[in-house]
C-alpha cells in the first residue's frame, strides 16, 4: 500500500492509484512489523531499503509457497540477489508477457526485461567483489 502511494502528487491521473480502491480490492493484505523489518536491517545492514521494500521483503522471506518480486528499485533487487534470489526478480514486461497483455504504449525502460537483466548482472559483479 505505502509503495502505491510513493510519489503520488508526482503521476499522471492515469497513473494514481486510489489507495481505497486498492486496498478493497486485494484478497489478502499481509501486515508487517517492525522488529520483521528490523531483522532484515540487522542481515543486511548496507543495503537500505525504504519502508515499503523492507516490508515486502520481510513478508515474501517468510512465504513458503511461489512468488516474484517485480520492481526496478535497485536497493531491493540488490538486496534480491545477495540473499540468493535472482530467479524470482523479474520485470514487468515479463509479467505482462506471460498473462498475455500486450500494452498499448511502450513500458520505461526500468520495466523491461532488458534494463533488469543489465541491472542485476551489474548488481551480480558487485556482490561478487563485496564478498572477494
Amino acid at each position: 500500500m505505502t509503495e502505491t502511494q510513493t510519489g503520488f502528487q508526482r503521476r499522471r491521473p492515469e497513473q494514481r492509484i486510489d489507495a481505497g480502491e486498492l486496498r478493497a480490492s486485494l484478497a489478502a493484505v499481509h501486515s508487517v512489523e517492525d522488529h520483521e523489518r528490523a531483522e532484515l536491517a540487522i542481515r543486511v545492514p548496507d543495503i537500505i531499503l525504504d519502508r515499503g521494500e523492507a516490508s515486502l521483503w520481510a513478508h515474501a522471506l517468510q512465504r513458503g509457497d511461489a512468488w516474484v518480486l517485480c520492481g526496478p528499485d535497485k536497493a531491493s533487487l540488490r538486496f534480491g540477489v545477495r540473499m540468493g534470489l535472482r530467479e524470482r526478480l523479474v520485470s514487468l514486461e515479463r509479467l505482462l508477457n506471460d498473462v498475455g497483455y500486450r500494452p498499448r504504449s511502450s513500458l520505461r525502460t526500468a520495466y523491461t526485461r532488458r534494463w533488469l537483466d543489465g541491472t542485476v548482472a551489474e548488481l551480480i559483479l558487485v556482490e561478487r567483489s563485496r564478498s572477494a
